[in-house]
């Protein structure tokens, strides 16, 4: 479209950094899949959920979260 626009939004940015250093200190992670706007969506197994813990923690104080 002109003009072009995007949908992702700087908080957007600033959580898929927050994942890929922990992919990069962990050497494992959530995957990533994200919709049609900003929202990101974490798929991980059951096994992971000392990671989903700490991604709460986290992110929890700046960003909206709902896990189940």
């Amino acid at each position: 479209s002109i003009p072009a626009f995007g949908y992702l939004t700087p908080a957007s940015l600033e959580v898929l950094n927050t994942l890929r250093k922990l992919w990069e200190s962990e050497k494992r992670g959530p995957i990533v899949t994200m919709d049609a706007g900003p929202n990101i969506h974490l798929l991980y197994p059951s096994d992971m959920n000392d990671l989903a813990e700490f991604l709460k923690k986290e992110l929890s104080s700046q960003f909206k979260l709902f896990c189940s």
